[in-house]
């Protein structure tokens, strides 16, 4: 496809034209400083392949324009590192969300006595060196606290999401997001538990001889379950811990390569489809309603990734 000079006047920047995928340039743009990272500390051609992935991750974007004149991606090649690379985290994450979104409706139909809590878990920030065992006892503990007695008698099902955060003294801080869906009747009686209990139980799973913080909580009864499951489904890491200056980022992916951190259960189970990370472009395309077209193409506009000035900007026959 030639690349000609675009008529006066005609917008050639893919945020110019559609403002509500601006974002692609900051994530692209973090995708090639992620790239560096691993160019830079890979020591093996595992992660010097991976780095090459990722720098040619969504490096060329093919759009159409429906009757309603708004952009609906259409074809896009995506690498799938999706603990490491900001593009596929981002739209992983709206696929997730759009899943839940289309399941949920019928959930709540079917339980519309349940109430939903939201719980954190976390342990003592640990060493970098440590991570990958942390999450896994993390994981495992948590595996047991729903083999309980009081688990299995109120809750019907849960999300689970972790995430780690950098602390300041560059040690990893992993914790749990999680989403339970309870009985009615936990909220009465002798069922209800308080923070010291959960507490309590959080320690005697996790085998250790400290009481880890913990937060519990019920949603914001402004919002949706839909809207609140947002915060659940955030990404693994924040992106202004993806440091080109330090080593800190590699190592993280190192630890966490290959870790489930997206996992439901009970009556939740599968409502996310996470058994299986998204292996095909398209199922990392037409992830969300809004991306969705409302009528028939009427125009394909493709976009091409151009590093140096860190924008997509269109490609014209």
């Amino acid at each position: 496809m030639a690349e000609t000079v675009a008529h006066k006047g005609e917008k050639v920047n893919l945020r110019d034209i559609s403002k509500r995928d601006k974002l692609w340039d900051k994530k692209k743009a973090k995708a090639d400083i992620v790239s560096l990272v691993f160019d830079k500390y890979g020591d093996n051609p595992r992660e010097l392949k991976r780095a090459k992935r990722i720098k040619e991750c969504a490096g060329f974007l093919s759009f159409g324009r429906s009757a309603d004149n708004k952009l609906h991606l259409l074809q896009a090649h995506f690498c799938r590192c999706f603990h490491q690379c900001p593009i596929c985290q981002w739209r992983r994450s709206l696929l997730y969300k759009a899943r839940f979104y289309n399941n949920m409706p019928n959930i709540l139909l079917n339980h519309p006595d349940a109430k939903y809590i939201f719980l954190t878990l976390t342990v003592q920030n640990c060493e970098l060196s440590e991570l990958r065992a942390t999450i896994q006892n993390m994981n495992r503990a948590f595996s047991n606290m729903t083999k309980l007695v009081f688990f299995k008698k109120n809750v019907l099902g849960f999300c689970k999401n972790i995430e780690v955060t950098r602390a300041k003294d560059d040690k990893a801080h992993p914790h749990m997001h999680i989403l339970l869906m309870m009985r009615k009747a936990y909220f009465s009686g002798p069922n209800y538990l308080s923070k010291i209990k959960w507490q309590e139980i959080w320690k005697k799973c996790l085998k250790v001889d400290y009481f880890p913080v913990l937060d519990v909580r019920v949603p914001d009864k402004k919002k949706s379950i839909e809207d609140n499951i947002k915060e659940l489904l955030k990404y693994p890491l924040k992106e202004s811990d993806m440091d080109i200056k330090s080593k800190w980022f590699y190592d993280y992916c190192v630890q966490v390569f290959k870790l489930k951190f997206i996992s439901t259960g009970g009556i939740l189970k599968g409502i996310l489809k996470d058994d299986t990370q998204p292996k095909e472009d398209e199922e990392l395309i037409n992830v969300s309603d809004e991306e969705h077209s409302n009528g028939d193409v009427k125009e394909i506009i493709d976009f091409k990734w151009y590093r140096k000035v860190k924008r997509y900007k269109r490609v014209f026959e």
